[in-house]
């Protein structure tokens, strides 16, 4: 399974993401997603892309569609209740490919991409005391 989703911390959600096998793999992992808005409490993602394996190109323009899709919802009935993600990536190949979703894309809410587990608990208690923007060269942010 590409995406295990544990949301025994609600309202932060932790992802981890494996390697994709197949298109099911993204349909679930799409669906998943969009459960969370279905309940119509604002959420947050923390996705673990540490042990992700090689990922087909393809999977970045079917994210980016997916994420347009959420957007124009976002717009039009403002049924999207993500507020923010956090993705901690030590991988360049998985970096290269999230660079590419969203500059295709926008994200439906804002981004901060990391490479140390370690930080995610200081990113989200500085970005709970502020959730403007939060500066830290380790840290890179991909506004919506």
């Amino acid at each position: 399974m590409f995406g295990i989703f544990d949301d025994t911390k609600f309202p932060n959600i932790y992802v981890t993401l494996n390697t994709i096998e197949n298109d099911d793999d993204f349909t679930i992992f799409c669906n998943k997603w969009k459960s969370y808005d279905e309940k119509r409490i604002h959420y947050t993602f923390i996705f673990d892309a540490t042990s992700v394996g090689y990922i087909p190109v393809k999977y970045a323009y079917k994210m980016s569609n997916f994420i347009s899709k959420l957007k124009k919802q976002k717009a039009t009935t403002n049924d999207v209740f993500l507020e923010k993600s956090i993705i901690i990536s030590n991988r360049w190949y998985v970096d290269t490919l999230l660079y590419l979703i969203f500059s295709l894309v926008k994200p439906v809410a804002p981004v901060y991409l990391i490479n140390d587990k370690k930080k995610v608990n200081q990113l989200l208690l500085q970005l709970q005391i502020n959730n403007a923007f939060y500066q830290d060269d380790d840290v890179t942010f991909f506004p919506n």
